[in-house]
């Protein structure tokens, strides 16, 4: 496969379903809450792409209590499931939203993007500024390329086989710029961070990334 192409939302789910602990694991909840310190109260809906079982409604729904939560997500058994926590759950790949443009105020994607491939990562976050309003929000967390375990066990993000590819922290801010937007604040997270919180400036030290943006200058 020439991992610069889109793939079918077929493949991606198969390649979901064949990750391990299918993208669940002990820290997923903690992610959402992390998220959610970044969400505006008065949020009116929130889209979480990659959504899973519906894990992240709980944090999501808190930090913004009257907020339409809508989950989408490319694995159908997962779609059902997330549909008892989310008002709305859809079957959807990332390049195609089915959301009115400018419909939303939050996307949330925590350890989404590096499963896309280069080519459908762009399309994803062009699909989030598309359908963000003025002044939305994007969260994302993606793995840390630089993460100092990984440097010192000569070791990548994209030996993964569920991982089609990587962004550091400026390619995730001039990923933003390339379709109007901003990041806002970027921090690290991982497992490390329920010791150390997120603020460390060192970013080497955190197994993945956390990547605030916003549309337009507000």
């Amino acid at each position: 496969m020439n991992h610069r192409e889109s793939i079918s939302i077929i493949e991606y789910a198969e390649r979901n379903r064949a990750q391990k602990g299918e993208g669940v694991n002990a820290f997923s909840v903690s992610r959402y809450r992390q998220f959610a310190r970044y969400i505006p109260r008065e949020a009116q809906v929130t889209v979480d792409v990659g959504c899973n079982i519906g894990l992240g409604a709980e944090p999501l729904r808190a930090a913004a209590p009257s907020a339409r939560l809508v989950g989408i997500d490319c694995v159908p058994e997962r779609v059902a499931a997330a549909r008892e926590s989310f008002d709305e759950a859809l079957l959807a790949s990332a390049t195609k939203l089915p959301l009115d443009t400018a419909s939303v105020c939050v996307v949330t994607a925590g350890e989404l993007i590096e499963h896309l491939t280069p080519a459908d990562a762009e399309r994803f976050v062009a699909e989030a500024r598309r359908v963000l309003r003025p002044t939305g929000r994007m969260i994302i967390t993606t793995p840390n390329p630089s993460y100092v375990k990984l440097k010192l066990m000569n070791r990548s993000v994209l030996d993964d086989p569920a991982h089609l590819s990587q962004f550091t922290a400026g390619e995730l801010k001039r990923l933003l710029q390339r379709h109007e937007m901003r990041a806002i604040a970027i921090r690290g997270t991982g497992r490390v961070s329920e010791v150390i919180g997120t603020f460390v400036p060192v970013l080497s030290v955190y197994g993945s990334l956390m990547l605030v943006g916003m549309v337009g200058g507000g």
